[in-house]
């Protein structure tokens, strides 16, 4: 059975997750190494990004089937899958981090990131612990967005607004033809 897609952007959802679970549970784990030696985070980082079209195609049809069952059944058991791709999102930011800090993509991941810890945060029964993921993401995307677009970070107001224009942006299908701002 072929693991890898034949091309950077399919339509078979099945193979290119099975791919990201084959990528994170059986090459970047620790008890599943050929050698005695792990890779290197910087190495599974590097991996990470390299492989970024598979991860974007992954975590846009989940979160759409997400959507999807959760008009159907309700939101019974979609945490569990929503804790998961913030997992994965948390591991796609740290790449970022270590190359394409700030990039349009980067800003995409911590925008879902963020929406992914404030829905579970309201649905959450313990509060104290949930709060800490949103504002770790809040933090994140402040930090982003400063870098990214250097001199306007220095007025909070100015951030605040930018942040609100890559969220609609990046995360809400044909919106740059409605967005108030033009940062992008």
């Amino acid at each position: 059975q072929e693991l890898v897609p034949k091309s950077p952007v399919t339509d078979d959802f099945e193979k290119v997750k099975s791919f990201i679970y084959h990528l994170e549970d059986e090459v970047f784990s620790k008890s599943n190494c050929v050698n005695t030696q792990q890779m290197s985070n910087e190495s599974k980082r590097y991996c990470r990004i390299g492989y970024l079209n598979f991860y974007m195609d992954y975590l846009n049809k989940s979160l759409e089937n997400l959507q999807q069952q959760e008009v159907i059944n309700g939101p019974t058991n979609s945490d569990a899958t929503r804790e998961e791709l913030l997992k994965l999102g948390m591991q796609l930011h740290f790449a970022f981090c270590s190359c394409h800090s700030a990039s349009t993509a980067h800003l995409s991941i911590l925008h879902m990131c963020y929406e992914l810890a404030s829905i579970l945060h309201s649905r959450s029964l313990n509060k104290n612990k949930t709060i800490i993921q949103v504002r770790y993401w809040t933090e994140q995307l402040k930090n982003t967005h400063m870098i990214r677009y250097g001199a306007l970070g220095n007025d909070l107001s100015q951030v605040r607004n930018i942040m609100k224009h890559t969220q609609n942006v990046l995360r809400n299908r044909n919106s740059l033809e409605t967005a108030s701002y033009e940062f992008i």
